[in-house]
């Protein structure tokens, strides 16, 4: 246990391909995803207090559009880890809320990691994954936070390294989607489970897609020229949205065909939110 600040990075999520399977019995969709991370994220300070109950604060990009109450994931995420007071979250928000790169998930597993180390819980990771499930769909493998393989409704995660180290950029029309919205629409046709070959991920991944562009582009039509101005970069080995959107990516191997890129994107969208990175 520590009583000294505790900063944690909070590892934007990136779908580079989305299929919807079908639904459970619960009429829950089912997913088969690739996830990466990214070094962009948010900020996260964890700190002790004397309070007797949990204090969360925002600053930041976005920190004027992240709830201060129990109904934050992070705050969730600590209660559902046992701390129900004593606690300060300083939360920096850097990265667009409702935006397809699973900011609020990505909190909430960032608390979960620092809550481990700070109050030294001994749990075992299929605790961990079962606790941080209960959160949300995509919190245990951003608890993770390295590639890997997702199915069933989110829960099920699998190792899967993804060995180019590949620059991104991220880019946010500044428009919200809320996924329940994106499902609400609906998938008009179901896809197979995609076939990835690890040795050959890049030339797999061009024969996959983001199932929910389609609901996605009828609530934000700018999603779809977006991931044809990615594509149009020179040197972008992929591009496509991420999530349920609207935050659309382009993967490069090297960071002069990056800056390239991220010069011509904010010459063409100045008023969207544009940030470049490494995957991780």
């Amino acid at each position: 246990m520590t009583d000294k600040e505790l900063s944690i990075k909070a590892f934007a999520k990136i779908n580079l391909f989305l299929h919807v399977l079908g639904k459970n019995e619960r009429g829950y969709h089912l997913l088969d995803s690739l996830f990466v991370f990214s070094d962009i994220g948010d900020d996260i300070v964890l700190s002790r207090n004397d309070n007797e109950k949990i204090i969360i604060t925002a600053d930041g990009e976005f920190g004027y559009d992240v709830p201060t109450d129990d109904g934050n994931l992070a705050v969730k995420a600590a209660k559902a880890f046992g701390i129900e007071k004593g606690l300060n979250i300083r939360l920096t928000k850097n990265v667009p809320v409702s935006s397809g790169i699973g900011g609020g998930s990505a909190d909430a597993a960032a608390v979960i990691r620092g809550l481990i180390e700070m109050y030294g819980l001994q749990l075992s990771a299929d605790e961990i994954t079962n606790k941080a499930a209960d959160i949300g769909a995509d919190v245990p493998a951003c608890v993770y936070s390295k590639s890997c393989r997702i199915a069933g409704i989110g829960e099920k995660i699998e190792p899967f390294p993804v060995n180019d180290k590949f620059k991104i950029i991220l880019v946010n029309p500044l428009r919200k989607i809320m996924t329940k919205d994106i499902f609400g629409i609906g998938v008009k046709n179901f896809s197979e489970k995609a076939d990835i070959d690890k040795n050959n991920l890049l030339a797999s991944l061009k024969n996959t897609r983001n199932d929910l562009v389609e609901p996605a582009s009828q609530l934000v039509p700018e999603i779809k020229n977006i991931v044809k101005a990615l594509n149009e970069t020179d040197g972008c080995a992929l591009a496509g949205m991420s999530g349920s959107g609207a935050t659309c990516f382009a993967l490069y191997d090297n960071d002069a065909d990056l800056k390239s890129a991220e010069a011509e994107l904010r010459r063409r969208y100045k008023n969207y939110w544009i940030k470049t990175g490494n995957v991780l």
